[in-house]
């Protein structure tokens, strides 16, 4: 069963909206395109907002110009829920592509690399798969520089 509607492929999101992310990739086909399409559901986008105001508040920048040096273990706890959150989200759509998180992330990274900014969605598997990414995702949902509270707004279609 997906979170999909029919037509969840036609969706892509507008220029203005909140999420933090332009518009999202045209469809060339590629696995990258269909993961960013996957992770672009209402019921996705609903829960990770929900995740992101429940913890991002908790979280600090580490490092030797700020006042924490250290990752508290509590972090590490919140980023194992997540990553349990994220596989129970994306395990059905990774198994029907016959690839893993890390395969799917390093894919959609490629397609960025070759110039299409438009792939952002992704990151949000990619922290699943990465300690670092996770911390600075919520750090940017802490400081506002990602947020998904008008999530619907990432759902509207893009004018052509």
């Amino acid at each position: 069963s997906s979170d999909h509607p029919i037509g969840a492929s036609e969706r892509r999101p507008s220029m203005e909206h909140c999420c933090g992310h332009p518009p999202g990739p045209s469809n060339d086909g590629s696995l990258a395109y269909r993961l960013e399409d996957y992770l672009l559901s209402a019921s996705c986008l609903m829960e990770l907002n929900a995740f992101a105001q429940r913890h991002a508040y908790k979280f600090e920048d580490v490092g030797p110009c700020s006042p924490r040096h250290d990752h508290p273990h509590d972090w590490y706890d919140i980023f194992q829920e997540y990553e349990n959150m994220m596989r129970k989200r994306t395990d059905e759509f990774l198994h029907r592509e016959g690839v893993t998180a890390e395969q799917a992330v390093e894919e959609c990274f490629r397609k960025r690399n070759e110039g299409n900014s438009q792939f952002q969605y992704f990151e949000y598997l990619a922290a699943a798969v990465d300690y670092v990414r996770f911390h600075a995702l919520m750090l940017d949902f802490k400081e506002g520089r990602r947020n998904l509270a008008q999530w619907w707004t990432c759902l509207q279609l893009q004018e052509d």
